[in-house]
């Protein structure tokens, strides 16, 4: 099986390299733009939706541990089981992908995910709390691999970093907006209309959801040879641009699925992505409580969670931006994470010694810095593995795979917290769990590391 491109672009290590004499590059630009503001602004609040729908957990967790009277270790696990169904669901959702009417596939989940995200309203104890994030879990499943892959129809790899930044960089934006609507959602007088505030929250932000799916069903094009809003020239030139668009409908081959699932290259990828995303999650589910932790209400926690993400959203384009334009996409990564280590060090030292100021600078450094991560190594990986099965079964394995960090972040936050203890003197800290994001950084830097070493055939 050829995994590494070789012909129209060569991305061994992240190196750029591309060239295309016959196509017109004033004409490209154009429909590079026409196509950006087609289904990029849609893409972009799917996501935004869909990681507010799994993320606003963490905005009700004091409520949640109050009225459902449930353990900080239960919650954790709450939080985790919601990957359980997405890594299962991921690659049988994007060979979906693949066969179906992309529209109608993308915008069906969503309006899966925005039910149960009201479903949340009627939660009354734990077995409930894990029967929702498990169904939120299988029905968000497709939606991020899905449109990692459906970019593939339209852009170049070497196009894709920064539309993937944009994508990732939503669910900072997400968390920011999350922040506020909790804020403000939480104030709500209590048992209004027979629900409590963190009842509303949901009710609140799973509609969008459900209106913004429908909208997709009619609005997001599939693919550019059948695009009634680009003219006949357009079309002709997104097609010479992308040759092998044809073989994302047809031409199915099983045996690759297998072929990819058994190769080496991937699960390097895989194992970077995990260790990426295991603090990325830790910080989106616990900032609010970590925030809390350093000396603020829960009120202005979830407030101050607001500029946290979004100088992370910021960060994240510019960063997958800068990968596009220098290249050599493992060494952004290596920086990226390195930074994320030290940061994470740190707070864990500014945490324990109650410097609280520190604190929360080391808490912006580190989010940025890990978040900006995910789009750098998915663009990296959608240039290094070429074919239209390969890349949607690649894909969908490297995100599920790397989901397995939405069970261990929050897990090992709830399972390594200082429980306070008033008689001895001991206040609650996260600090445990901060050295350990740290330590995870240091593994995407070795991965990334070893990766580099294999592509380059040493």
């Amino acid at each position: 099986m050829q995994t590494i491109s070789n012909d129209k672009f060569s991305d061994k290590y992240g190196s750029l390299e591309c060239s295309n004499s016959q196509i017109n590059e004033q004409a490209e630009n154009e429909l590079l733009k026409k196509i950006d503001w087609k289904i990029i602004p849609l893409i972009t609040l799917l996501y935004l939706l869909s990681f507010l729908d799994r993320s606003n957990i963490g905005n009700v967790r004091f409520d949640l541990l109050n009225d459902l009277e449930i353990s900080e270790r239960q919650f954790g696990f709450a939080v985790g089981i919601f990957y359980v169904g997405y890594i299962l669901f991921e690659i049988p959702a994007n060979l979906i992908l693949r066969a179906s009417i992309p529209s109608i596939w993308i915008g069906s989940i969503a309006v899966a995910w925005g039910i149960c995200t009201i479903a949340m309203i009627f939660v009354n104890d734990f077995k409930d709390l894990i029967l929702v994030r498990i169904f939120l879990g299988i029905t968000e499943a497709g939606f991020f691999p899905g449109a990692v892959f459906y970019l593939t129809f339209w852009y170049k790899k070497q196009e894709q970093g920064r539309r993937l930044g944009l994508l990732v960089a939503s669910t900072a934006c997400a968390v920011s907006i999350g922040g506020i609507l909790a804020y403000l959602i939480l104030q709500i007088q209590s048992d209004s209309f027979g629900l409590k505030p963190w009842q509303w929250l949901f009710l609140i932000e799973g509609f969008p959801s459900i209106l913004t799916g429908i909208f997709t069903c009619f609005y997001l094009p599939n693919y550019p040879n059948n695009a009634k809003w680009l003219t006949e020239e357009e079309r002709k030139l997104a097609k010479l641009r992308l040759p092998d668009i044809e073989e994302k409908k047809s031409n199915f081959e099983f045996d690759k699925v297998l072929d990819i699932l058994l190769n080496t290259t991937v699960w390097f990828f895989a194992l970077i992505q995990v260790s990426i995303v295991t603090p990325s999650y830790a910080v989106t589910f616990y900032i609010p409580s970590i925030i809390n932790e350093i000396g603020f209400t829960k009120f202005q926690s979830n407030l101050l969670s607001s500029p946290v993400f979004a100088v992370t959203a910021i960060m994240v384009f510019l960063i997958a931006r800068q990968s596009d334009i220098y290249g050599d996409r493992s060494i952004v990564l290596i920086s990226c994470a390195s930074i994320s280590a030290v940061a994470f060090v740190l707070l864990g030292i500014a945490s324990m010694l109650q410097q609280h100021m520190i604190a929360l600078c080391c808490i912006f450094v580190a989010a940025a810095t890990t978040y900006s991560q995910v789009p750098v190594s998915l663009a990296w990986l959608n240039s290094t593995i070429t074919g239209s099965t390969n890349s949607a079964t690649a894909t969908a394995l490297v995100i599920g795979f790397s989901n397995l960090g939405g069970i261990l972040g929050p897990n090992i936050y709830s399972w390594l917290y200082i429980i306070p203890n008033e008689e001895q003197g001991i206040k609650g800290s996260f600090s445990l769990g901060h050295f350990a994001m740290a330590i995870s950084s240091f593994c995407s830097i070795c991965f990334t590391f070893l990766l580099r070493l294999k592509l380059k055939g040493l």
